[in-house]
């Protein structure tokens, strides 16, 4: 019997690519708590700065994982820049906030994600 279904599933590293983006999207939902709650006065500007950082970050990150089924080109793009300015703008130099953004550009511009994103 011939498959009917029109759903082409993703490949391996697009599904590695996305469990990375779930792990990220908990990582920065347990950051935004943090700042909330470990932040002493809100009365320093830098405070409402780094507040602001991080639940854009949050929002970016949760949109990007709603929007992922689409598997529209603008997505993956979105995904690219929300990668690049966590690996840009990142406080931190553990392999969470330094290597998985990296491994998620990287995956993103090969071959096979263009194709899965070709919508």
């Amino acid at each position: 019997m011939t498959d009917i279904s029109g759903a082409e599933r993703a490949s391996v590293v697009i599904r590695a690519t996305r469990f990375i983006l779930i792990l990220q999207a908990a990582l920065l939902l347990v950051n935004l708590a943090y700042v909330l709650v470990y932040t002493p006065s809100f009365a320093n500007p830098v405070a409402w700065l780094f507040l602001a950082y991080s639940a854009a970050l949050l929002i970016l990150a949760a949109w990007v994982l709603w929007r992922w089924s689409t598997r529209r080109r603008r997505v993956r793009w979105v995904t690219v820049a929300l990668q690049a300015v966590m690996l840009a703008f990142s406080s931190s130099y553990s392999w969470v906030w330094l290597c998985l953004p990296l491994v998620v550009v990287v995956v993103l511009l090969l071959p096979a994600a263009a194709r899965w994103f070709d919508r």
